[in-house]
């Protein structure tokens, strides 16, 4: 939450593209059996944005 709410400072729009590094998405979307270097964490390969500090958390607890 302390680096999302700096980044928040700096961002006009308040959209934070999230990203995943390393793993086998499993998104009803997005899934891979193969290992992504990037993808987008909201499931969405279109859309990788969350909106505010609350998008941010909701976006990384679906991930998880």
């Amino acid at each position: 939450m302390a680096v999302g709410s700096i980044l928040l400072n700096y961002d006009d729009d308040r959209l934070v593209p999230m990203y995943g590094f390393g793993a086998k998405p499993r998104f009803p979307n997005l899934s891979s059996k193969q290992t992504q270097h990037c993808f987008s964490l909201t499931g969405d390969s279109s859309n990788a944005n969350a909106h505010d500090m609350q998008g941010m958390m909701d976006v990384y607890q679906i991930a998880l």
